[in-house]
């Protein structure tokens, strides 16, 4: 979904005028003018686009930047979830890629690649880069409540972008605010989940 895109482009218009020569005055009649603006995949630049919300400028290089390494934001996943790095969940991260790349998707985390040297900078590349998201809720090493995870999510809901739940089954449930959204549980023991 890129309804949260827009751009502008300038064209010229073609002038298209049905002129006839009258021999009586030896002048040209101008019967009808046409105006025809035309717009081709070429004239289309995916670097002019420009999001509904205002960009700050610090972020104007960096979507640049990420642009280059994923030209087609369609095609990207912005993975939000505790940053460990446990066993348990550099499996589930490796998991996950690979599903999305069977099936032609990047899933991306923010330690893929710095854009930038600003740590919530680089989040917010990914975040206006990806096209869409998905929020891991685990509780695999502490039951502890990540905010990075929530904040995250808030922005890219504020975004208009969609994300998929992914959340633990030993989860209760997810926190307050997202309780109505639909989930998908998983279960970390089970390798077929």
């Amino acid at each position: 979904n890129t309804s949260y895109l827009k751009s502008k482009i300038t064209i010229e218009p073609e002038f298209i005028q049905d002129v006839s020569f009258d021999s009586l005055t030896g002048k040209d009649i101008v019967k009808s003018t046409m105006v025809k603006f035309s717009i081709y995949p070429e004239d289309i630049d995916s670097s002019s686009f420009v999001y509904d919300i205002e960009i700050e400028n610090e972020l104007i290089d960096p979507l640049k930047n990420f642009s280059k390494d994923f030209p087609d934001s369609k095609k990207c996943c912005f993975l939000m979830m505790k940053f460990e790095d446990s066993k348990e969940q550099t499996k589930i991260v490796k998991a996950l890629k690979e599903e999305f790349k069977k099936r032609g998707l990047y899933l991306l985390r923010v330690d893929d690649k710095a854009y930038c040297d600003d740590l919530f900078l680089n989040i917010k590349t990914y975040m206006h880069g990806c096209s869409f998201g998905l929020a891991l809720f685990e509780r695999i090493n502490s039951n502890y409540f990540n905010p990075n995870v929530s904040l995250e999510v808030g922005y890219m809901m504020a975004l208009k972008k969609p994300i998929l739940f992914l959340k633990d089954k030993n989860l209760d449930s997810l926190h307050s605010d997202l309780v109505g959204k639909l989930y998908y549980p998983f279960d970390v023991q089970n390798k077929k989940s």
